[in-house]
């Protein structure tokens, strides 16, 4: 997204009747976590468990109206195209921030630009990202607070001139705390974080930019990804209550969620200890997945709102007709972790 154009409204129209080839999306295992965008924790249960999967008659499809919305039959799914310059790309994201030095190969698949006590770091991995931090001995004394809408109207600016343009949702918006390692010690500097979901084609992804401000409205911390969308393609979905069939029918078994109240699937149908989810809503989004040749795709994802036990959950599965899927429970979502300064 970030440097390059998104595909226009007019080239997915035309692209709809396209895909009498599609595919097949053959997902790679999991990764290990520990880069910016890393493999959520799968949820854990008792092996004995299982568990019976519901749809409320009142929730056929995603809606936000007291209407019902239509039942989608199709969805894009995107390729994501990796940056063929990332010493360039590096250098484009880093004069956001302004900085304007070197961008320099600091190891394999890494560039990083520094200046002003402020440094931004690119990793060219198959979901590319960059990330900008500020020494905290390098704030101004400042002790002024900034009020929310400013650093809201100051990081929809930054989103602006990385590239997203309206591609940006609603952020969600946090306080937190960033420890001081200087000599002012035991010193911790308040934050305000901010994380705009990426949106592809109106739709919300899983993908998002962070933004981290001090007190004062000066900027510590921020990350993001870097990449360009290749054409899409149309694939046949699911209904939501055909989802929920497969559930039952352990054809189908929810993504990974770090959600504490997803219990997971046995096929073990004799199993004594049996869970009862009912959903209420049901919510196409894209997330990011890794393939087993490498390329990072954004795929159509059901997300189920609604109770497990009588706890609030939420269940993730996937969208697209099962015979376009391979490895598909090997599928994990690449999500973006929340600033932890």
């Amino acid at each position: 997204v970030t440097g390059t154009a998104l595909v226009t409204v007019g080239a997915i129209a035309a692209l709809q009747g396209a895909g009498s080839s599609l595919p097949v999306l053959n997902f790679a295992a999991p990764v290990l976590a520990g880069n910016v965008f890393s493999a959520a924790a799968a949820p854990v249960a008792s092996a004995s468990a299982t568990i019976h999967f519901a749809l409320a008659h009142s929730a056929n499809g995603a809606t936000t109206s007291a209407r019902r919305a239509p039942v989608p039959t199709s969805a894009l799914a995107f390729p994501l195209a990796r940056s063929q310059q990332p010493r360039s790309q590096a250098a484009r994201i880093a004069r956001v921030f302004g900085l304007s030095g070197p961008s320099l190969q600091v190891a394999s698949g890494t560039w990083r630009v520094t200046g002003a006590g402020a440094s931004l770091t690119y990793d060219d991995a198959s979901l590319a990202t960059w990330t900008f931090v500020r020494a905290p001995e390098k704030l101004s004394s400042s002790v002024t607070s900034s009020e929310t809408a400013n650093l809201r109207a100051a990081a929809t600016a930054l989103t602006t001139a990385l590239g997203f343009h309206d591609q940006g949702g609603a952020p969600t918006v946090t306080s937190g705390v960033l420890k001081v390692s200087t000599s002012l010690t035991g010193a911790v500097i308040h934050t305000t974080n901010l994380a705009f979901p990426v949106l592809v084609a109106g739709e919300p992804t899983s993908l998002s930019t962070n933004f981290s401000f001090s007190s004062s409205g000066e900027l510590l911390r921020a990350s993001g990804p870097a990449f360009a969308l290749s054409s899409p393609f149309t694939y046949p979905v699911l209904s939501p209550r055909d989802g929920v069939r497969l559930l039952n029918a352990h054809i189908l078994t929810p993504l990974p969620s770090s959600s504490a109240n997803v219990p997971s699937v046995s096929m073990n149908a004799q199993s004594s200890l049996t869970h009862h989810a009912t959903f209420t809503r049901a919510t196409l989004s894209l997330k990011a997945f890794r393939m087993r040749n490498g390329v990072v795709w954004l795929v159509p994802v059901y997300v189920y709102s609604g109770t497990v036990d009588g706890q609030p959950t939420t269940v993730s599965l996937l969208a697209l007709e099962p015979h376009f899927l391979s490895n598909a429970s090997s599928a994990t979502p690449l999500v973006s972790n929340s600033l932890t300064p």
